[in-house]
């Protein structure tokens, strides 16, 4: 089979970007996949090259690296476990500066650049629209960075007919999930059939969605040359009593689950987003349950 084209992307070895790695893959497509740490990919059609997004970034690096590529999907970036000066300074270049010159680069070539921001940055705690209120700021230096990075975006192509798509994606998870995220810890816990306390069950409810469905939504605005920004989600959301339920039954936990109420313990962001806007452009819509993409996640599986 004769290869489509050539597709560049960064944060290649992160959760996103090993799901749409193999995503492109399986479409026959040729991938120039650059992160900071080898994502150990081993397929004839991909090819890796290291980039820091740390360090300055000139064009003539960013010509050898992404040579006669028709899209550069932009997944890197720095999520800090504890969160400091430095780490705010470091994500600042990493998160902020490094997408501002990738851009600018994709834009003086012509090229499609998809930007992954996420559902963190809306302001209200409800089902979102694209429509919707951003952050004017954040506490969270990452969720800050995004805010800027959008905002950014936004302001340089506002005049300018470029071609770039972002998407806002809500809680994602799937095989290669970090051991700090809550679907890691659930599943650790009940495999060595101990106690899983939930407190506030009810004040828990997220919108979850599988690395592998918005692989799919970037592969379909990538194809269909679609721009403008996109939400990611599923249809509905899940109570981390319901997710631990799912997860109990298919790894067969022997675990008690015990409910707690804990007044100190605030309420989360679901990251709910309406995705009426993907269904009618992109004619996209999420295609993994709950449990069939827990059970990929259990199994380390891609599909």
């Amino acid at each position: 089979m004769v290869l489509t084209s050539k597709v560049g992307m960064t944060g290649t070895s992160g959760l996103l970007g090993k799901h749409v790695v193999q995503y492109f893959l399986e479409k026959n497509y040729k991938i120039i996949g650059t992160s900071r740490t080898n994502p150990k990919v081993y397929h004839k059609n991909f090819f890796w090259k290291k980039l820091d997004l740390h360090k300055k970034i000139n064009n003539k690096k960013l010509n050898i690296i992404f040579n006669d590529i028709n899209c550069l999907i932009h997944m890197g970036a720095y999520v800090p476990k504890k969160m400091n000066s430095a780490s705010k300074n470091f994500i600042n270049k990493v998160n902020i500066d490094s997408t501002i010159n990738l851009l600018k680069w994709s834009q003086r070539n012509n090229i499609h650049f998809i930007y992954i921001s996420g559902s963190v940055i809306y302001n209200k705690n409800g089902k979102n629209s694209e429509n919707s209120k951003l952050l004017k700021n954040s506490k969270n230096p990452y969720i800050d960075s995004k805010i800027k990075c959008e905002k950014k975006i936004l302001r340089l192509l506002k005049k300018k007919n470029y071609n770039y798509t972002i998407f806002r994606p809500s809680s994602i998870y799937g095989f290669g999930l970090d051991k700090s995220k809550l679907i890691s810890k659930f599943i650790k816990i009940l495999q060595k059939n101990k106690v899983l306390k939930i407190f506030n069950f009810e004040k828990t409810k997220v919108n979850f969605i599988h690395a592998k469905d918005v692989a799919s939504a970037i592969y379909l605005s990538f194809k269909l040359k679609k721009k403008g920004v996109f939400n990611v989600g599923s249809e509905n959301c899940y109570h981390f009593l319901s997710l631990s339920k799912i997860l109990a039954k298919l790894i067969k936990s022997k675990s008690n689950i015990i409910l707690r109420d804990n007044k100190k313990i605030k309420n989360l962001n679901s990251l709910d987003v309406k995705i009426t806007k993907a269904k009618k452009i992109l004619n996209w819509r999420p295609v993994l349950s709950m449990r069939n993409g827990l059970k990929m996640t259990l199994q380390k599986k891609w599909n």
